[in-house]
């Protein structure tokens, strides 16, 4: 599980136990002290990096019976850790998709008397609303009852219904940092998938002929989930070899420098159109796309580009 450790999914405090993004959960709970939280917040970022568990941390605080911050032993904390409260609603898809009748669900509940000072409801996997089930929680979030208060789950913004992210305030998430990944004990399991994706990505630009970097891509990306990694992992790649051009910031892979170093033929305005080619990738995978086909076409439009 992302972003916290197997065993504390029952530990009391869920802040506590998450690993990483420190000052974003600063930056939540400055705005629940100030009694500013907005009604609505989206959570954009790579997957399984820990999104979902920051957004029942915040939703633990919001609901805490003691505190501003989530005291971790109020009953009101302990239910949302148990995935129990009253004051919690949490939508997920089913086989892959948010249907209108969970987000009428949804709304049905919001209309009963409220529950304590609070009641948050949160989103996972927001894009996978259709676009029924979007429109149909689109009026309670422009016009949430009181204390009400919404958090989505998505990776990237523009998946999401413009009308509902334009009524959200975005919160950018970063990718975990291989200490942080270590502290999880990810960093092994992601190795083989890392070093593939490399290698189909330097074949992208180093290769006289495509094709040869579509057959590896081909083999790699074998459904949604595993497209969104290649797709986050290229990204990551593209941020280095920038970095490793002017040397401005330490590297996400720094054992990769010397692939690095092999790229810095190619521009920096073509590494930038890269990152926006796979804003778009990311955006049709969590879609119903043809995912060969996806990243067929991202192939081409890189090669045009250089």
């Amino acid at each position: 599980m992302a972003g916290l450790k197997e065993t504390s999914v029952n530990s009391k405090r869920i802040l506590t136990d998450v690993v990483g993004h420190g000052a974003t959960i600063e930056k939540l709970l400055s705005a629940i002290r100030a009694e500013r939280a907005p009604s609505s917040w989206l959570f954009v970022g790579p997957r399984a990096q820990g999104k979902k568990l920051v957004a029942l941390g915040i939703a633990q605080a919001l609901l805490c019976e003691k505190t501003l911050e989530a005291c971790g032993v109020c009953p009101s904390c302990a239910r949302v850790a148990n995935r129990q409260s009253e004051g919690l609603i949490l939508l997920e898809p089913e086989n892959g998709v948010i249907k209108i009748d969970a987000t009428r669900e949804v709304v049905a509940q919001l209309s009963l008397s409220n529950i304590g000072r609070h009641r948050v409801v949160v989103i996972d996997e927001a894009h996978k609303m259709n676009p029924q089930a979007a429109n149909a929680l689109l009026k309670s979030i422009e016009e949430p009852p009181a204390g009400v208060h919404f958090i989505l789950i998505a990776p990237t913004q523009d998946s999401v219904l413009r009308t509902i992210r334009s009524r959200s305030q975005i919160i950018r998430f970063k990718s975990l940092s291989k200490n942080e990944l270590r502290d999880l004990g990810r960093e092994e399991g992601d190795t083989e998938l890392t070093h593939a994706a490399w290698a189909a990505f330097a074949q992208i630009w180093q290769s006289n002929e495509p094709a040869q970097a579509i057959a590896t891509t081909r083999e790699l990306v074998s459904d949604r989930d595993v497209g969104l990694k290649v797709a986050g992992h290229w990204r990551e790649f593209a941020r280095d070899v920038w970095c490793s051009k002017f040397d401005i910031a330490p590297l996400r892979y720094p054992n990769l420098n010397a692939g690095y170093q092999e790229l810095h033929a190619v521009s920096e305005i073509h590494l930038a159109n890269f990152g926006s080619l796979l804003t778009s990738v990311e955006y049709d995978l969590a879609g119903h796309c043809d995912i060969q086909l996806t990243f067929e076409n991202l192939i081409y439009q890189a090669r045009g580009l250089s």
